[in-house]
């Protein structure tokens, strides 16, 4: 078995506790053709807690897109965290 690197983003957006504030979050991802791995939404008081995780971000990609999570009009605060692990790839074995 081998392994290969995978580049996790973890991204904390907290944000008015609005019915179009996950919509405006999740469409930054889909304008950029990008699907989460993870999305966790929580409404806590008058905020809107979400969590989202993606792969495959390299480091300027995913910068921007936190820079760009901060400016939307429902967002109150974003939080961007990289973490890169290994993950064990499976080689297919062919019968001969």
């Amino acid at each position: 078995m081998s392994t290969s690197i995978e580049n996790l983003s973890h991204f904390s957006v907290s944000a008015c506790s609005d019915p179009n504030s996950l919509s405006r979050v999740l469409e930054l991802f889909a304008l950029n053709s990008l699907t989460p791995l993870r999305v966790n939404a929580r409404q806590v008081g008058e905020t809107l807690l979400i969590d989202l995780t993606l792969a495959g971000l390299d480091d300027g990609r995913a910068r921007l897109l936190h820079a760009k999570l901060d400016a939307l009009v429902p967002v109150e605060s974003a939080r961007l965290e990289q973490e890169v692990r290994l993950r064990p790839v499976v080689l297919e074995q062919r019968c001969a």
